[in-house]
């Protein structure tokens, strides 16, 4: 059975001027803890970007307070499952494929 890690601290930086998300990652049973980098796909369903740089192509740095900010509200005490692509350790949530929802008598919207 593979290790589970919950995402324990998360900040964003830059490579060759490129967002880059990397996640401090704490593995429950064995309180060790790994960095890892969030891919791309992940890092675009947490940070609209339309909404946070609009059309700007270089925003300014100062954005990253912000950035910074989203990502701990919405990653912080969150389970990802690990894997490695090349030289790099990346991170990802749960697929809705492995989601199983409990069935109540009635459900309210």
């Amino acid at each position: 059975m593979k290790p589970v890690y919950t995402i324990r601290e998360v900040r964003a930086s830059t490579e060759d001027r490129r967002l880059r998300v990397t996640a401090i990652l704490q593995e429950k049973e064995e309180e060790f803890e790994i960095e890892a980098l969030l891919p791309s796909r992940e890092v675009a369903a947490l940070l609209p970007r339309e909404i946070i740089i609009g059309t700007n192509r270089e925003p300014s740095l100062r954005v990253f307070e912000v950035i910074n900010e989203l990502l701990a509200r919405l990653t912080v005490g969150r389970e990802v499952r690990v894997w490695e692509y090349g030289d790099r350790t990346y991170c990802s949530f749960q697929k809705w494929g492995g989601v199983r929802f409990i069935e109540e008598t009635e459900m309210t919207v």
